[in-house]
């Protein structure tokens, strides 16, 4: 009997310390427990308790009892509600995420002419190609403005020449109309000389 009653003391004392203000209005275990020590009579080296004490003790560890595994079936069930939402959350959080790495994607990325291609060097890119179109025009231009140069030095060379021609043309022509007067003047003499 004194195994079991400590036995029953000690499962009250655990379950007491779990249940630490639960009910603040009744006393807890631990103060039933020394209220009853305190009322026990001691007869020949054993206390004795009176049933009416154990019975009350008895149905307050039920009750604690009770209360503990209705607290822990609440707990429990706030438990998985809280894991409910929580999974419900991180499934949330995952979505977003993927939205996020998309849109950072859509931000650090370009898709030209169907291939993907990350901005910087798109822009890279671009930047080599528009300093090579301005090298190729840089130098497009000093070809041309050579060929300029080279075509007005040809004009002015032509004109030049032209004009020398034009100059020894006309010189030609007036030798060749002195020549022929004197060719002329030579006939009228001999025409004379040989009618005289």
């Amino acid at each position: 009997m004194k195994k079991y009653m400590l036995l029953i003391v000690m499962l009250v004392w655990n379950y007491a310390l779990l249940a630490d203000g639960a009910n603040p209005g009744k006393p807890d275990l631990e103060q039933q427990f020394k209220s009853i020590r305190e009322q026990s009579e001691l007869v020949e080296q054993f206390r004795m308790l009176k049933a009416y004490q154990v019975e009350a003790f008895w149905k307050a560890v039920k009750d604690t009892l009770k209360l503990k595994d209705k607290t822990l079936a609440e707990i429990r069930e706030q438990v998985s509600t809280f894991d409910a939402r929580l999974n419900a959350l991180q499934v949330t959080i995952n979505q977003k995420d993927e939205i996020i790495k998309e849109m950072e994607h859509a931000g650090t990325h370009i898709s030209v002419l169907g291939i993907d291609v990350s901005k910087n060097g798109f822009l890279v890119s671009v930047a080599l190609i528009v300093v090579a179109l301005l090298a190729l025009a840089t130098f497009a231009f000093f070809a041309f403005r050579m060929s300029f140069i080279k075509a007005r030095e040809s004009q002015k060379l032509y004109d030049d020449i032209y004009q020398e021609y034009e100059s020894y043309k006309h010189r030609m022509v007036e030798k060749e109309v002195k020549i022929l007067r004197e060719l002329q003047d030579y006939r009228n003499r001999f025409v004379e000389l040989k009618s005289a």
